[in-house]
């Protein structure tokens, strides 16, 4: 299953735009496009898990302690699906 990639209000648009462009497989959904400027950082963070999105963010202030509180209250394990060997290797050039 492809990684889903949600940009909280807060990111840079230009960020979003770039990414897309440079790579349009990538479902990387706008803020804006998720009604998310009006939301609560829990709120944000309820949503993009419910769509099954990885919530991508610049604010350092205050998101961690949501999604600190998120994880708790949700007992959300989380784990990595990387292999050793998918580390490893190199990435590929377009």
């Amino acid at each position: 299953m492809p990684i889903r990639f949600q940009a909280d209000a807060d990111l840079n648009q230009i960020i979003v735009s770039a990414v897309v462009r440079r790579f349009p497989e990538i479902d990387f959904k706008t803020a804006t496009a998720a009604g998310l400027p009006s939301l609560e950082d829990p709120d944000v963070l309820a949503l993009a898990a419910h769509d099954g999105r990885v919530l991508v963010t610049h604010d350092q202030t205050t998101m961690p302690k949501h999604f600190t509180d998120f994880i708790r209250s949700r007992r959300v394990r989380v784990s990595s699906s990387f292999s050793r060997a998918s580390l490893s290797e190199k990435p590929r050039t377009r």
